[in-house]
């Protein structure tokens, strides 16, 4: 039985590789994430700038918690059950108003693994 999702999102994302839109964290905890964050990234601006936001999770234990959330945990069991393995993380931060663009593309692509069964909350 699905814990979060409804099987037409399970259908869905089997069919088109994405589900959307998932609730995860409350408003509170969002506002609360993203002030660590940015008190993180002045703490640190250059072990958190564009070219070294892999694996943050390892070091900081509010990304730890977000990577770990019982929302995401679940709704990752829903769509490809509960052997999960965290691979590894990125902080994908593309500021309001910016003017950069990011292209339509799979990470499957990017990230060399087999068979193409996962997923990238």
């Amino acid at each position: 039985m699905n814990k979060v999702l409804t099987q037409e999102q399970v259908d869905h994302y089997r069919e088109f590789g994405y589900c959307s839109p998932i609730d995860v964290l409350s408003e509170t905890e969002a506002k609360s994430f993203r002030q660590q964050l940015q008190e993180a990234e002045r703490a640190y601006p250059e072990a958190l700038n564009p070219v070294h936001r892999n694996n943050a999770h390892l070091a900081f234990c509010f990304l730890d918690k977000i990577a770990h959330h019982e929302n995401i945990l679940n709704a990752v069991d829903d769509l490809i059950g509960s052997d999960i393995l965290l691979f590894g993380s990125v902080l994908f931060i593309k500021e309001p108003w910016s003017s950069d663009f990011v292209s339509w593309h799979q990470d499957a692509t990017y990230m060399g693994l087999s068979p193409h069964d996962f997923v990238t909350p």
